[in-house]
């Protein structure tokens, strides 16, 4: 049975809002001892930020559990007709519930009401189960890439005009 509830936020995400998101953020994405172990909350915050700023049709989904958040997607326009699904998480205690399918079951139908015909989004190729997520979803992999020439990336589209 599902105990979480879903809250929508349009364009950037505020206040306690964006507090909590980054919060989660940093607790789902600790930084990492080889890329900046050092990063604070406040340079979480600021990069998130300015990776948002002057972004149209942001969308935030927030998954809440007795009042906790617990998992968060987050995307934007990335040019007409396509979204990109950016980032999102969920807490480890929570995983294997259903609400990564949720979220995006409803990051998808809002997309599609708001004509948008192709959905993109990049994983670590190591991430076998938000890959198996995505291809479950609808998206191909249509491509891949070296980020920072160290890890390989999966770019994947979904397009909304077509049944999955």
């Amino acid at each position: 049975m599902k105990g979480w509830k879903i809250k929508s936020v349009e364009g950037m995400p505020a206040g306690e809002t964006f507090c909590e998101l980054v919060d989660l953020n940093l607790s789902i994405f600790p930084p990492s001892s080889k890329a900046d172990p050092e990063k604070s909350r406040e340079d979480r915050a600021r990069g998130l930020r300015e990776h948002l700023e002057g972004r149209r049709h942001i969308l935030t989904l927030l998954a809440y559990e007795g009042g906790q958040l617990v998992a968060f997607k987050l995307g934007f326009m990335e040019r007409k007709y396509y979204f990109e699904s950016w980032q999102g998480g969920v807490v480890a205690q929570m995983r294997r519930r259903g609400i990564s399918s949720e979220l995006m079951e409803r990051q998808h139908a809002w997309c599609a009401a708001k004509g948008f015909r192709i959905i993109t989004t990049i994983t670590d190729s190591e991430n076998v189960p938000m890959t198996i997520l995505n291809l479950r979803h609808g998206f191909r992999i249509v491509g891949t890439f070296f980020d920072r020439g160290q890890n390989l990336k999966l770019t994947l589209q979904k397009r909304l005009d077509v049944a999955s």
